[in-house]
């Protein structure tokens, strides 16, 4: 190495070792205390970043354990030798003169005692009773003489059984609507006892979670996390071997063959199913998907997109007749997944018959196919009788070694990227070279190790699916791009934007690969003398169907419910999934009460407004975000609900009970101390909290700060390993307002004030409250460093953001779309201001959408029924079955965010959740919704910005742009004649 090479090396290695010693938040001079008066723990700050991404996980267990013997013998722990639960009195229930462990909310836990004759690993299995709850999976914790044995076993589910509901059908076929489309029926609890094992929902091991014992005595504990079973029995065991097909057919008369014509069952009629979203669907685009119709939508298919989680089944009652060997084929369709295989497990009673009916394959295919059990020329026939049901479920079948490759090195690879940045930061200097093969212990192999692995695993898709698709295209880039990095280190630094963003896509790569979905139209039972159906509508039946189709698209209504005098006409802003719920609920509403109602799906945002003024408006919006109530209230077009026969005032104390008080602020039109009006009923109400990675706070010894100044603390801790926190002020999705105005607003309600003066005629940004919560808000950025645009969403799953402030209806999105993250996030309250008395005020600031009535209701002379439907529609009871229903249509993606305080606490939350979020919700408010209010966002905006890339003090920005938020509000109080 050259004198000058080795000089700039060394005094970049100085330079690092300097700055972890060091480090402070931007704007703190070199041994100065931040705002919390602590100084920085150097001996802390130069810890070396260790591999804990991954401790406690299942992968971790599974891979110490997998080749641990798996015993024959069988032990099962039964009600009889119950050894303790949270409550005496309350440790057993019978259910269909069965006796099970009570395990609910009034007894948290029940406890046996078992002895294991030989140690090994054993597949655990319930014996269990769902009982009425909110309708949710059953999800329990286990833990193993008094230990977790691993993150899963925390939060584990075990399904419940659905139907369709039999009050939706009419001699046999799917109600319709008046527009004759069918009408999805609801989706009924199935009450019963079932058996079954825990498994991995992204479908990684392709057998149940297991546990290991060592011989001996053990105390099992099995805990309540969300909703209410009987337990009358746990086990654990191994499965049998399964016989080969061969063996099974040999159990059986060969002789007893079945004749007659092919028995078509239609999919969607299932008996039952163990997930409420496998619910009828439509398919409009094909002639030979049956029952079908040009014109009018007919449910004709089940599954999907919504079938593709580990563990889903649809059961059906086989229609045969005759008992004998029938072949069972399947009309389906698998476009979804391009280049995938979606795989299905076939039981017959509730057993897979034999091994080859494990993972029986639907390749991708844009078209529908016909696909055989077995293959059409030697097909696996099954033995059936009368009342046998068959199941089908989704499982990850051949790629199951696949998902926990790619999991374990996308843990991998974010635990090099973190270590990488402690180094160069997130942006780092490309033309730097920071030596980071010497910086990093084994970086080359590491990298070259990952290289490989991706390689094979691209290798081992196509060797199962015989075709290289986008998926094995994103491997094998990833792959070949970490090759480069392992042998030329410098360029880490120039490319590791694209590096994360690899990881990023491997991580989307697991819904890709653990999601099976598979669409089925029917299942043929084939006997022995009669040939495979096609499945195709002939020619002239597709065209014929085509032409009908075209003419009839003409005629199509959006609309549902009948016109008249009477009906009352609603329009609300949704897809037609949901639609169809609120269609449900809204029939019941018309049987109870006799008022019609006709539901348009309509943009109510600007749509509204113009209609309305245009005087073609509803009498009702539903989802409408609080800002139009003013934009409507102020021109007339709204309904004051304090007024009238519907003096909503009267109900206020009710309401209030029903509702945050804070909700109201956002539908309150105040013209003057003397005339308020309430021009809306809240129906969604979202709130920031906070969400961090575990894994990562366990690492550094962090805990989520209470207050901003341990907040200052923890992100000096953040910063020495150059991560960050997630506080986003600015973003492309809606760059012209800032991102984190909503913090602004919590700080000032932390010190105890808001907007506006009392008679909402002009700001409070002239008190010295306003501006020191200003001048924080800024220096968030400003002197500590906080990033400005940051896509939390993402930076979370990397870890170099591992904590921040999002609206609670995150969780969603990271539920459902971060499984590389199971376990390894939660929630908890935002930071917040401590008092002169030593308590600390988080209060934070909520926003809401809501319903109203406009005045087209009363020149119609239906404001009287329209009250009676807001009041219905806004009923907690009523909010909590259309969260309900909505999740149990699309996921928990789907999740609702009710403004209604009984309907929050339904929405599936497991306790730790719902504990964080009530108390979160204990301190929230809102700001007023005032003419000329628009102003304010925009002019904070500006303000904030001015102060962050200008050249004006906090201060004298916020002074500067409060004056044109004043002149605003002044101009518009004068528009329409208030004082």
């Amino acid at each position: 190495m050259k004198y000058g090479q080795w000089l700039m090396k060394m005094t970049s290695v100085l330079l690092v070792a300097v700055l972890l010693l060091t480090i402070v938040p931007v704007g703190l001079a070199d041994g100065e205390a931040g705002a919390d008066g602590a100084v920085v723990d150097t001996e802390a700050e130069g810890e070396d970043v260790t591999d804990q991404s991954e401790v406690g996980t299942y992968l971790t267990y599974y891979t110490a354990h997998a080749g641990t013997a798996r015993p024959s013998d069988t032990v099962i722990a039964t009600v009889e030798n119950l050894t303790g639960s949270e409550k005496a009195d309350k440790q057993t229930d019978t259910k269909d003169d069965k006796v099970g462990a009570y395990v609910a909310e009034d007894n948290l836990w029940v406890e046996w005692t078992i002895e294991v004759p030989t140690t090994g690993v054993y597949n655990m299995t319930l014996d269990y009773y769902a009982l009425q709850d909110s309708g949710r999976d059953v999800t329990f914790s286990v833990k193993i003489d008094g230990q977790t044995p691993f993150t899963e076993a925390g939060v584990l589910t075990l399904p419940r059984l659905w139907k369709d509901d039999p009050n939706g059908f009419k001699d046999g076929e799917f109600l319709r609507d008046n527009t004759g489309n069918d009408l999805r029926p609801g989706q009924i609890e199935v009450f019963g006892w079932q058996k079954n094992a825990f498994v991995d929902p992204l479908g990684m091991y392709s057998d149940p979670y297991f546990f290991y014992l060592e011989a001996g005595v053990h105390t099992i504990r099995i805990e309540r996390i969300r909703e209410a079973a009987l337990i009358a029995s746990v086990e654990f065991s191994n499965a049998d071997a399964l016989p080969s097909y061969s063996d099974y057919a040999a159990k059986y008369d060969s002789s007893k063959k079945t004749s007659g014509e092919v028995l078509t069952l239609q999919a969607e009629l299932a008996t039952n199913k163990n997930s409420s979203t496998l619910y009828a669907l439509t398919d409009h685009q094909d002639a030979g998907t049956t029952p079908n119709d040009p014109v009018d939508m007919r449910l004709n298919t089940i599954g999907g997109s919504n079938w593709t989680t580990n563990g889903q089944e649809i059961t059906w009652t086989v229609p045969v007749k005759q008992e004998g060997w029938y072949t069972l084929a399947f009309r389906a369709r698998q476009n979804a997944n391009q280049g995938m295989i979606s795989y299905r497990t076939l039981k017959v009673n509730g057993e897979i018959p034999f091994r080859e009916a494990v993972n029986l394959e639907f390749p991708y295919d844009t078209d529908w196919e016909v696909r055989t059990v077995g293959t059409v020329d030697k097909p696996l026939k099954l033995y059936l009788k009368p009342g046998d049901t068959v199941t089908m479920s989704a499982t990850a079948g051949a790629l199951c070694d696949v998902l926990r490759t790619i999991q374990q090195s996308v843990l991998d690879m974010n635990q090099i990227y973190r270590e990488i940045i402690v180094i160069t930061g997130t942006s780092p200097d490309i033309y730097q070279d920071y030596y980071l093969e010497d910086e990093i212990p084994g970086l080359k192999e590491r990298f070259l190790e990952q290289q490989a692995i991706l390689k094979k695993t691209a290798d081992d898709i196509i060797a199962v699916t015989g075709k290289t698709g986008s998926q094995t295209s994103t491997l094998l880039k990833a792959s070949e791009k970490i090759g480069v990095y392992a042998t030329k280190s410098y360029e880490i630094t120039a490319n590791l934007s694209e590096f994360k963003s690899n990881i990023e896509s491997l991580s989307s790569l697991l819904l890709t690969f653990g999601g099976q979905p598979l669409e089925l139209d029917c299942l043929y039972f084939i006997p022995d003398d009669a040939k495979t159906p096609t499945g195709r509508a002939s020619l002239w039946a597709g065209l014929s169907f085509e032409v009908q189709k075209f003419f009839g698209s003409f005629f199509n209504d959006y609309q549902d419910g009948t016109g008249g005098d009477e009906t009352i006409n609603v329009w609300v802003t949704t897809g037609r999934d949901q639609l169809q719920i609120v269609s449900s609920l809204v029939t019941e509403f018309t049987n109870e009460t006799g008022i019609p109602v006709r539901l348009a799906l309509v943009d109510t945002g600007d749509t509204l407004i113009q209609a309305t003024m245009a005087g073609k408006g509803p009498d009702v919006a539903l989802m409408v975000a609080a800002s139009y109530v003013i934009n409507l209230s102020m021109r007339g077009a709204l309904v004051d609900l304090s007024k009238g026969d519907y003096n909503i005032v009267e109900d206020m104390e009710a309401l209030n009970t029903t509702f945050d008080p804070s909700a109201w602020k956002q539908f309150k039109y105040i013209k003057s101390k003397d005339d308020q009006g309430i021009y809306g009923i809240p129906e969604i109400q979202t709130f920031p909290v906070l969400f961090y990675r575990t894994d990562i706070l366990e690492e550094l010894d962090l805990t989520p700060p209470e207050t901003w100044d341990e907040f200052y603390e923890m992100l000096r801790t953040l910063q020495g390993r150059n991560m960050n926190f997630g506080m986003t002020e600015t973003s492309t999705a809606l760059p012209g307002v800032s991102g984190s105005i909503d913090v602004f607003q919590s700080l000032l309600f932390q010190r105890g004030t808001s907007y506006y003066n009392d008679t909402l005629t002009a700001t409070l940004f002239d008190t010295p409250e306003a501006y020191d919560a200003f001048e924080q808000w800024a220096e968030f950025y400003s002197k500590y460093g906080v990033a400005r645009s940051v896509d939390f969403y993402n930076r979370l799953r990397t870890g170099d953001v591992p904590i921040g402030i999002a609206s609670y209806a995150t969780y969603n999105q990271l539920q459902a779309a971060a499984p590389e993250l199971r376990g390894l996030w939660a929630m908890a309250p935002t930071p917040g201001t401590r008092q002169e008395d030593g308590t600390i005020d988080n209060t934070v600031a909520a926003t809401c959408n809501g319903c109203m009535m406009l005045t087209t209701a009363e020149k119609r002379g239906v404001s009287e029924n329209a009250y009676k439907f807001l009041s219905w529609w806004t009923s907690a009871d009523v909010q909590t079955r259309y969260g309900n229903q909505l999740e149990a249509t699309m996921g928990v993606a789907a999740r609702y965010t009710p403004a209604a305080n009984e309907a929050i606490t339904e929405m599936g939350w497991t306790q730790a959740e719902l504990d964080v979020l009530m108390g979160q919700r204990a301190n929230i408010d809102a700001m007023y919704s005032i003419p000329g209010d628009y102003m304010v966002s925009r002019s904070l905006t500006n303000a904030v910005r001015s102060a962050l890339d200008g050249d004006a003090e906090p201060r004298r920005a916020l002074s500067k742009y409060n004056r044109d938020i004043n002149a605003e509000i002044t101009r518009k109080r004068k528009e329409f004649g208030l004082e």
